[in-house]
């Protein structure tokens, strides 16, 4: 049984903190857009291959430093959305918790 299935909720188990088994295959590479304070990367690290967080406000993304000092698959960016390159990079998650209200979306 699915350990949120207990509490009534549809949360996935990743999110709500409810006690689910990682995958035995990390999942490929996520990207957190406003990652603010780190939490979602934090709890995203121990089921995805590699997390990148941009954050452009400096205080935010050092508290995400702090927070995610010793997880070796994130790496944190001081930009924005409109104003990062992701290269060649391509990703199979992307997330937008609580950011996209800070965007000129028509810009970005």
């Amino acid at each position: 049984m699915d350990a949120c299935a207990t509490t009534g909720t549809t949360t996935p188990p990743i999110i709500r903190g409810c006690s689910a088994s990682p995958p035995s295959v990390p999942a490929g590479i996520s990207w957190d857009v406003g990652c603010g304070d780190g939490l979602l990367l934090q709890r995203l690290a121990p089921y995805a291959g590699h997390l990148t967080g941009i954050e452009p406000d400096v205080a935010a993304l050092s508290r995400a430093q702090a927070r995610l000092t010793g997880i070796p698959n994130v790496t944190l960016n001081a930009s924005s959305f409109a104003a990062f390159d992701p290269g060649t990079k391509h990703y199979d998650l992307i997330t937008f918790v609580a950011s996209l209200h800070h965007m000129d979306l028509a810009a970005s």
